[in-house]
């Protein structure tokens, strides 16, 4: 669940480009050069807990474990983290 739904998409977007220029063998010393600084900078930064999801946590903790469920299983939501 991310506050804002156009930057959510828009994130996903870009990070299926990455994926998809990442597997190009013209493109992998650049990714490989900056991994850590992806990983580390962008993608852990995304998976932080938004404001919403804390409070679906405190009020409706079944929904919160179906939503960490799909980040981590299931992976339908087309949310960033996801």
């Amino acid at each position: 669940m991310q506050e804002d739904q156009p930057l959510s998409d828009l994130l996903c977007q870009i990070l299926e480009i990455l994926i998809v220029i990442c597997s190009e063998n013209t493109y992998y010393d650049m990714f490989a050069t900056n991994m850590v600084h992806l990983i580390v900078s962008i993608c852990l930064n995304l998976m932080q807990t938004t404001p919403s999801e804390a409070k679906l946590i405190l009020n409706d903790p079944s929904e919160f474990v179906n939503v960490a469920l799909d980040c981590c299983d299931k992976q339908k939501s087309g949310t960033v983290k996801t």
